[in-house]
């Protein structure tokens, strides 16, 4: 065959691409359809694709999930005391509560430190509500 023919071109293209089915197929076997979307979706966001809205859960579900994930918590806490091993990271249920806690704290601080009065980080410092000048403040302005 020639080097540039499209023969060629899409039977190689197709091994490469079975290839590749084969090798997800054996790394990701036992994940579930919604640990899949999870997968999907990490990797478009890793690629820059816009991520696809989930369907939104009704309220009755949500609570019964939440409870259960306390329940499963619990559970592996009770595991883990019995054989005196760590089996789990953190007390989060799963890698997307220690995300959104992240945030979470990411946000506020922010938020501290915009409200925080204009004072604070120049030398003064407050303490339930009283305000202080540090010894630097204090020299320059005598």
């Amino acid at each position: 065959m020639k080097k540039g023919s499209k023969a060629g071109d899409t039977n190689n293209r197709n091994l490469f691409n079975e290839t590749v089915k084969e090798i997800r197929k054996l790394v990701y076997p036992h994940l579930d359809k919604f640990q899949r979307r999870q997968y999907e979706d990490m990797r478009a966001k890793v690629l820059g694709i816009k991520q696809r809205k989930s369907q939104k859960m009704p309220l009755p579900e949500l609570l019964s999930r939440q409870k259960a994930t306390k329940r499963h918590i619990e559970n592996r806490k009770k595991l883990e005391q019995e054989l005196n091993v760590k089996l789990h990271v953190g007390d989060k249920a799963n890698r997307f509560q220690v995300a959104k806690e992240n945030k979470d704290k990411k946000r506020m601080k922010t938020e501290r430190r915009i409200y925080s009065n204009n004072l604070s980080g120049k030398g003064f410092t407050e303490k339930s509500g009283v305000v202080y000048a540090g010894k630097n403040v204090r020299k320059k302005n005598v």
